[in-house]
């Protein structure tokens, strides 16, 4: 059996090695997975929703290569995606938070950086 890394970048849109993700295995099959850290708003909150590759994708014939990566880019990696989210898709009425008390969504980092599969 080949031990599959535990975290791997592999290419963006432009062709370098930025989008970082984790090993994943589910009990009920022997393939590997890997997932993405993305977001979106449920309730009001920023939440994880994460992309899921399976790891013929990346390591077959079809797959653009990957390099080995860690724990800390991973979490810095998260971080980037939750700005990123947060600046493009999430749109904060300061006359609502000002006026009408709403707040901004609370940013949580260990549920941002977490290792866990979030479906």
């Amino acid at each position: 059996m080949i031990n599959k890394p535990r975290y791997i970048k592999i290419v963006d849109e432009n062709g370098d090695f930025t989008r970082v993700l984790r090993l994943h295995k589910f009990p009920d099959t022997s393939k590997c997975f890997y997932f993405e850290p993305q977001f979106w708003v449920k309730d009001g909150l920023i939440v994880r929703k994460d992309t899921l590759f399976e790891g013929d994708d990346i390591y077959g014939a079809d797959g653009c290569g990957f390099l080995p990566s860690n724990l800390t880019e991973f979490r810095k990696y998260c971080r980037k995606q939750y700005q990123k989210f947060k600046d493009d898709e999430v749109l904060v009425n300061r006359y609502a938070i000002d006026f009408l008390g709403a707040k901004k969504p609370p940013y949580d980092d260990r549920h941002v950086t977490s290792v866990k599969y979030w479906v």
